[in-house]
């Protein structure tokens, strides 16, 4: 498709979907990778009727359309460069359907393999009602090495490279392989109610549980090596529901979408080379400057759109559509410095003026 990008950040990379039309990009002008909500996205992402507000995992998928240009008659007002269409295979009253699906796989530098576990099925109820399912696992191996993280001891204080001179000794570092590991679970589950003409209820669920060990990052002049202090790892989870319903209203077929996102995220980001920087000025030249920072986000979003669609064939077509999305949004962070409430206890540190020290241990 010309003018579509869709780049693979990793499972560390975006909680956001990512993909760009004709320059314009999916993610909220401004926001971080890892933090959803704030302005609306250029691009909108569904999956099927439904908004999505998470990368998600998808599989059972019928069809990808890609809709250029503004949309936001049809798709809601974050489509001002265009709307990316994942469709599912619907549930299926005639048929009963089960299908799995393994996949293996090794990554160059990688210590172990990859691989993958998808499950598909349909199960008819009635001539009318149908459940459609799909489950799965995938687990990427890393190759990324960590050749220099701080080693903290039980009660998260680093340990000191020269225990007898805890005044001015540094830190002690430790190797870690295949930081970058990732793991993903999910399940979605569909049902469907044929009204006959009348139309057709379509209520959908979809769970996943994301464990992102690190970004693939590389520290600029080595290979599949990176020299930070802390690994960056990520825990997501995503619900996403929503009940679909179309209705044949005579001079026109109403579709109605309800749905409600929930994601919420814990992260560790390493902000150590900043903190070295100011090391000199704000912390007195503490020799074992390191900074973890403990990241927690949250969004719920209830979308509702509306859509009337002619019926006729005569030689006017018309389309009108409503859409309403209320978002809440909660993010906070813990900034820590491990062992300096300790260091500036010993005698010769003192405090810079004004300053109190927490001696308060934050699991990593």
């Amino acid at each position: 498709m010309p003018g579509l990008q869709a780049p693979n950040e990793g499972l560390r990379g975006s909680q956001l979907p990512q993909f760009t039309i004709r320059g314009l990009n999916v993610s909220p002008n401004g926001d971080s990778s890892t933090t959803p909500g704030g302005e609306a996205p250029l691009v909108s992402v569904y999956s099927d009727n439904t908004p999505l507000e998470a990368n998600l995992r998808m599989t059972d998928i019928a069809r990808v359309e890609i809709l250029r240009g503004p949309q936001s008659t049809l798709y809601g007002s974050g489509a001002v460069g265009g709307t990316v269409r994942l469709i599912h295979n619907q549930p299926d009253p005639t048929q009963t359907e089960f299908q799995i699906t393994v996949d293996g796989s090794r990554t160059q530098h990688a210590s172990r393999p990859s691989g993958s576990v998808d499950t598909i099925f349909n199960i008819p109820l009635s001539d009318m009602v149908a459940l459609r399912g799909s489950a799965g696992w995938l687990g990427q191996s890393g190759y990324t090495d960590a050749l220099s993280l701080a080693a903290l001891d039980r009660s998260q204080q680093p340990i000191l490279a020269d225990p007898n001179s805890p005044l001015t000794s540094g830190l002690t570092y430790r190797r870690q392989n295949g930081v970058d590991n990732a793991t993903v679970w999910y399940a979605r589950l569909a049902a469907l109610y044929e009204l006959g003409e009348a139309g057709q209820l379509n209520l959908t669920y979809q769970h996943q549980e994301t464990y992102a060990g690190d970004y693939p990052y590389q520290t600029p002049g080595l290979r599949y090596e990176q020299t930070r202090a802390f690994k960056e790892p990520l825990n997501d989870k995503t619900d996403l529901a929503s009940l679909d319903i179309s209705i044949d209203a005579g001079f026109a077929t109403v579709s109605s979408t309800t749905s409600f996102t929930n994601q919420h995220d814990h992260g560790t980001s390493d902000l150590t080379g900043l903190i070295e920087e100011l090391n000199p000025i704000l912390y007195g030249g503490y020799p074992r400057v390191t900074s973890p920072i403990f990241t927690h986000d949250g969004i719920r979003t209830w979308t509702e759109e509306l859509r009337l669609t002619s019926k006729d064939n005569g030689p006017l077509e018309w389309v009108a559509g409503a859409w309403y999305s209320y978002q809440f949004a909660e993010n906070g962070s813990a900034e820590t410095i491990p062992g300096y409430a300790a260091w500036t206890a010993l005698p010769g540190t003192g405090l810079p003026t004004g300053c109190t020290v927490y001696d308060s241990a934050v699991p990593l």
